[in-house]
């Protein structure tokens, strides 16, 4: 599940147009000896289209820039997201782009809620995001969250929603069964009139037709191969240039409607370690980084401490709260206070995707159901001999 620690953001290869055509036109399938990554006319198109992305569209033609953001787990930092880079690149010549990788290994929309605006908005509003959370899993409460929370600070935002594919599907598949997850992303994206790209079931499909099997598309059944990624690229450049054929159409109209939810996750937004109210026995530590398994894409800087008895304290507002840290094999016990509560016991290694000799960034959510009112939360390390708390941020919704 290691992504890509080097960002690349150069031109990697461009789908032609004809190839674009091939993708979304209607005939026989020639059967060749080897599997071919174009878009299959066997199957149905395996998107959902609501209003239009016009408004990036025209965005990228007429101010010439558009920032273009891609946010989901480990699938996300793969070479198909490069390759679609490329395809805008050429597509929009002589338009400046920025691209945001906010990628994160092992991670859920849950967490995506409280990133969101440090890892994907913290250059400025975005044109087009590609969100992704199939796999990895998340709540329709938490990627309403970051649907609400996007279009509030990015009103003009056209929102693509992808729902990759597993090979584990496949069994509910066979018998009909969409996977909870993707059912309830899916109720979001309609709720909020999000376009969907349905790649759980084209590749489902296209392994069904024959076109190509599950080792050739990705050997662990998740991660595609240079292969895959190809197919998926070429599945989202076909269903851009199908959007954006109709130059002179109007943008959709947007508008934010009622939540779906009780409680949307939207007010996420991460506190630095520097934003603490106190500190005792915490040492800041600088760019680091360690030469192991890692699900982030350089050096970090956080708090840490060891010695028994190190507090920090930080003052917030809202009804949710958690840890947002840097685990691994030696991270400690510790215990936390909210408010006038008792103490609670906290395990930082717990709750991860991950074996415990990866290093990575984890999300820890405490309290989830706080009256909407200021409150403090103090953390404090216990006698775990040799271990270490590293805090890099604070979550608060």
């Amino acid at each position: 599940m290691r992504h890509m620690n080097r960002f690349r953001c150069i031109v990697l290869s461009f789908v032609p147009a004809s190839l674009l055509s091939l993708a979304f036109s209607c005939g026989t399938a020639v059967s060749t000896p080897t599997p071919t990554p174009a878009a299959s006319p066997k199957v149905a198109p395996n998107y959902v289209v609501r209003g239009n992305l016009m408004r990036s569209h025209e965005h990228f033609v007429q101010r010439k820039s558009g920032r273009v953001a891609f946010m989901g787990g480990s699938v996300t930092n793969l070479v198909w997201r490069e390759k679609v880079m490329a395809y805008l690149v050429q597509k929009f010549p002589g338009t400046a782009f920025d691209f945001v990788n906010a990628g994160l290994n092992g991670t859920p929309a849950e967490l995506g809620a409280f990133r969101l605006e440090e890892d994907v908005f913290a250059r400025g509003p975005v044109d087009l995001m590609f969100l992704e959370f199939a796999v990895n899993g998340g709540s329709m409460e938490a990627m309403e969250g970051i649907v609400r929370h996007a279009r509030a600070l990015s009103p003009d935002i056209d929102i693509v929603q992808m729902h990759i594919a597993a090979k584990w599907f496949s069994d509910g598949l066979d018998k009909g069964v969409i996977p909870d997850t993707i059912v309830a992303h899916e109720k979001v994206a309609e709720h909020y009139g999000n376009c969907s790209l349905l790649l759980y079931k084209e590749i489902y499909d296209r392994v069904a037709a024959g076109e190509f099997t599950w080792d050739q598309f990705s050997a662990d059944g998740v991660h595609p191969s240079d292969f895959g990624s190809t197919v998926y690229a070429n599945f989202i450049d076909g269903f851009l240039e199908m959007m954006w054929s109709r130059a002179g159409d109007q943008p959709t109209p947007y508008s934010t409607p009622s939540p779906l939810t009780q409680d949307p996750w939207e007010h996420g937004s991460l506190v630095s370690y520097d934003k603490a109210s106190a500190t005792h026995g915490f040492k800041t530590v600088t760019d680091w980084t360690i030469d192991t398994n890692i699900n982030f894409k350089g050096p970090v800087s956080f708090i840490a401490a060891s010695s028994p008895g190190s507090t920090v304290s930080f003052s917030f507002r809202g009804t949710k709260v958690g840890l947002y840290s840097v685990v691994g094999a030696d991270s400690a016990i510790v215990e936390y206070q909210i408010d006038d509560a008792g103490w609670v016991q906290l395990d930082t290694s717990r709750d991860s995707m991950y074996p415990s000799d990866w290093y990575r960034l984890n999300a820890l959510f405490l309290n989830m159901k706080l009256s909407d009112s200021a409150h403090v939360i103090t953390i404090r390390t216990t006698e775990d001999q040799g271990k270490v708390f590293r805090l890099f941020r604070l979550m608060v919704g």
